[in-house]
């Protein structure tokens, strides 16, 4: 004669392991995925910069002064771009706005400056104006 009860149990205990098993790995796979996220926003300028000619240890681009690659401003901003430039693009918050050289940037936002030099190599500088 089989105990239904014991069969309950055993069922039961099949099934929680199966759920921990499946909770576990939903577990590891989020995880996965936003240490990935986490590396990439953290480190996907960076990894770009230390494949530049351009950019020297400390960010510092040779094709533009007066800003940072990487820099968190609290005030205004004054890129200048070396002569040898022949294409400038200025981006705030994902949206291609107007480049003056030597113009200062006041307004807050996550900035993007793209600079090709006459050779055609691309340089990219990224910061941030936060008050």
């Amino acid at each position: 004669m089989v105990d239904k009860k014991a069969s309950k149990i055993r069922k039961y205990k099949v099934n929680g392991a199966v759920l921990a098993s499946r909770l576990i790995l939903l577990a590891l796979i989020i995880a996965s995925t936003l240490t990935i996220y986490n590396n990439m926003n953290k480190n996907n300028h960076v990894k770009i910069l230390e494949d530049s000619a351009f950019v020297d240890e400390n960010g510092i681009s040779n094709m533009v002064s007066g800003v940072k690659d990487g820099g968190v401003y609290n005030s205004p901003v004054e890129p200048t771009v070396n002569a040898n430039v022949k294409k400038i693009t200025l981006t705030k918050d994902g949206k291609e706005i107007k480049f003056r050289n030597g113009k200062k940037i006041k307004d807050f936002g996550n900035y993007i400056l793209t600079i090709e030099n006459s050779r055609g190599e691309i340089d990219t500088i990224y910061f941030d104006i936060e008050y």
